[in-house]
Formats: structure tokens, C-alpha cells, sequence
């Protein structure tokens, strides 16, 4: 993740209700027991709401709450990181698997905190940088795991069609084909 463009689309956001900074010693020091990548551990240390807040449709938790909640352990071993939720209850997440740090939902429909969380995470945005964009720039950020699903389904048939009438399927490149 790019934790410059992250904290600067953060506080960019942040209309004073957020209360974006630094977490009390007590939380950064649990954010460096989880094994996260450098930029991802101090964005969470420096640059995340202090308060509980909203952020595009996904309420979001303020850095004290997030060590605090059902089922922490079983999220944090999937190297998911519940930060809040959609209007609907579903838990939102950032994995932190990859460097990139995408972002999604965990459906409270299927997942009851026993077993492996990460077979009902859907992601939503490549990173925490896109999730923060499209908010910033006030465009359609999906609000829950279902419609993030329909949403994704939807980009992949953009990306395989041409965007001009009759919006026929593109031609495959024979080279990737190939690959």
C-alpha cells in the first residue's frame, strides 16, 4: 500500500469528525503484535480515525475499538483486519495478506466467527488507497459482501466489452491467450 496517498486521502476526507491521527501508545503497540507490512502499520498508527465514523457507505471503527471485538482472533489469523461494517452488518476488512491491502466484506450471514473468515470475504477495492479515492472523489463505493459481488461481476463485464455501441465482447489478445 502507498501509505503517503493513504494518510493524505484520510485526512483529505476527514471533515474534523473523524479525528484522523495518531492511536493512544496502548493501540499501536497492539497494531505491531499483528505482523503487519510497514506502510499498512503505520498508516493504522498515525493515520486512522480516532473516532467511530463513516466513510462512504461503511461505518467505520475508531482505532480503540478495533482490538475489542467479537471474533478479533479469528479474523487476525486469515491476516483480515475487521475496521467496521456495512449498513447491512457485514464486517469490513482490510487484508492484509498482500501488500497491497485490499479492501471488502466478510458476510455476517455465513461466517458466525468459527472457522476461517476468509472463504466469505469478498474485496472491494485493490487497496485501502482505492477505497479512499473513490469516497474522496465522491464516486459509488458497494455497500455490503452481496452487492460488492454484483458490483465486481458488473466491472468484469465492462472490462470485456467494447464501450461503444453495439458493446460487442473485445477481441481476446492472442498473446495472453497464449500465456
Amino acid at each position: 500500500m502507498n501509505k503517503e496517498i493513504a494518510s493524505s486521502l484520510m485526512h483529505h476526507i476527514d471533515d474534523g469528525e473523524l479525528d484522523v491521527g495518531h492511536a493512544p501508545d496502548t493501540i499501536k503497540q497492539w497494531f505491531e503484535t499483528l505482523g503487519l507490512e510497514m506502510s499498512f502499520l503505520r498508516f493504522m498508527q498515525w493515520s486512522w480515525p480516532q473516532n467511530e465514523c463513516q466513510i462512504g457507505p461503511v461505518s467505520i471503527l475508531g482505532a480503540q475499538l478495533i482490538p475489542n471485538q467479537d471474533n478479533i482472533q479469528s479474523y487476525l489469523k486469515d491476516k483480515l483486519l475487521p475496521v467496521g461494517s456495512g449498513p447491512n452488518g457485514d464486517t469490513f476488512v482490510v487484508d492484509f495478506s498482500t501488500e497491497s491491502c485490499p479492501v471488502g466484506f466478510v458476510t455476517h450471514e455465513e461466517f458466525y466467527g468459527e472457522g476461517s473468515p476468509r472463504k466469505f470475504f469478498r474485496p472491494a477495492a485493490r487497496s485501502i488507497e482505492s477505497f479512499l479515492y473513490r469516497v474522496a472523489e465522491g464516486r459509488y463505493f458497494p455497500c455490503d459482501y452481496f452487492v460488492t459481488g454484483d458490483f465486481n461481476d458488473f466491472l468484469r463485464d465492462e472490462a470485456t466489452h467494447e464501450a461503444f455501441p453495439p458493446y460487442e465482447r473485445k477481441a481476446q489478445n492472442p498473446k495472453k491467450a497464449n500465456i
